[in-house]
């Protein structure tokens, strides 16, 4: 029996708060929280102009087919493909479930701008609410949703650790800590990927190339790459580039000129190893390609086999199944699940089922 089917076959109604407002509360949240993303720096709270501005406004209803219950997904930016792979699986399962889907995209992935909106969502008195958990700065926030009756489902990030050693940086409440995750474990993601890159390995070294320095996620992911390069005596070097792949390609073909002795280059995302890519099959180098997510040139040089394999973490399904955990409490009064969503290796072998997913908006 599909998962859907039991879900449904075994629903059962609890007793719900008035939702009246819900609809029209939400509809003004996007512009709103879009509003304190786009204003100074020092915007921490929201102002009643502000607020009155924004309501004056209009926002896309993307809402998923009016159900019984009403789910609030926080994501991040409008004009984002892996956002807007990520709702496409959370609306998704609002319509096999019968709930109602509200994305909200409050344009940043910081405190400041993903508080407020999570403090109007919870305003609005749904059932439950998905966000992603980047620092400590959120803790406030989503412990008085808690308080407030209302569940929350983390996905994406659950960044709880300390930055730059800095102790009173980690998150240590047990019940920011204890809540539910949808996504890829950053903390072991980097093992994984070069556990599978290791056999296919060549002498020499290997260079991490990561793309937007200084992030905690493409960090993490670093440390566990060097965790298995040290665990098998194998000499590597990190090399700093950014988001603009023109500029990637450069300074990863000036630095193939400089240490011929590559084996192994490790982008930490997409806008490092795509280049990569590019200027190894340009120059026909036998150096093995990992790097972490799928985008659609990402496809292309599996195929092609200048990139030797990719970590993909299926944004679709972290949208997915963080609303079918939200439906889990809510509706069925269990506790929901831990999902790492980032276990699949993509390469030349397999690459065509990525693609048919692609096709079909699931990556």
């Amino acid at each position: 029996m599909r998962m859907i089917d039991l879900l449904r076959r075994t629903e059962v109604r609890t007793g719900r708060k008035s939702l009246r407002a819900f609809p029209a509360l939400l509809l003004a949240l996007g512009v709103l929280v879009a509003a304190c993303a786009d204003a100074s720096e020092d915007t921490t709270t929201t102002t009643a102009a502000a607020t009155t501005a924004a309501m004056t406004e209009t926002t896309a209803d993307t809402s998923a087919q009016a159900g019984s219950h009403d789910f609030v997904m926080i994501t991040f930016f409008a004009n984002c493909s892996f956002c807007q792979t990520l709702e496409a699986g959370a609306i998704a399962a609002g319509e096999q479930l019968g709930v109602n889907v509200q994305i909200v995209q409050p344009g940043g992935v910081d405190a400041e701008t993903l508080n407020p909106a999570l403090q109007a969502a919870t305003a609005a008195e749904p059932d439950a609410i998905g966000i992603s958990y980047f620092t400590k700065g959120q803790e406030s926030a989503i412990l008085d949703t808690l308080d407030e009756g209302i569940p929350v489902m983390l996905f994406n990030n659950n960044r709880f650790e300390a930055v730059d050693g800095d102790p009173a940086t980690a998150t240590t409440d047990p019940r920011i800590l204890t809540l539910s995750y949808v996504g890829q474990d950053e903390t072991k993601s980097g093992e994984v990927l070069m556990t599978h890159l290791l056999p296919q390995l060549g002498e020499g070294k290997v260079v991490i190339f990561n793309n937007a320095p200084g992030a905690t996620v493409l960090t993490l992911r670093a440390d566990g790459v060097k965790r298995v390069l040290d665990a098998n005596g194998i000499p590597y070097e990190d090399l700093d580039g950014e988001l603009d792949e023109v500029v990637n390609q450069q300074t990863i073909s000036a630095y193939l000129d400089a240490n011929p002795d590559t084996a192994g280059i490790i982008g930490l995302g997409n806008p490092a190893s795509n280049p990569a890519g590019v200027i190894v099959g340009e120059r026909g180098l036998d150096i093995v390609i990992g790097t972490f997510d799928v985008d659609t040139a990402a496809v292309e040089h599996l195929k092609q086999g200048t990139l030797t394999a990719a970590l993909n973490q299926q944004p679709w399904l972290q949208g997915y199944m963080t609303v079918v955990n939200m439906y889990i409490e809510t509706v069925l009064g269990l506790n929901p699940v831990n999902v790492d969503t980032g276990t699949q290796i993509v390469t030349m072998d397999n690459v065509h089922l990525l693609e048919a997913a692609v096709a079909a908006g699931r990556n």
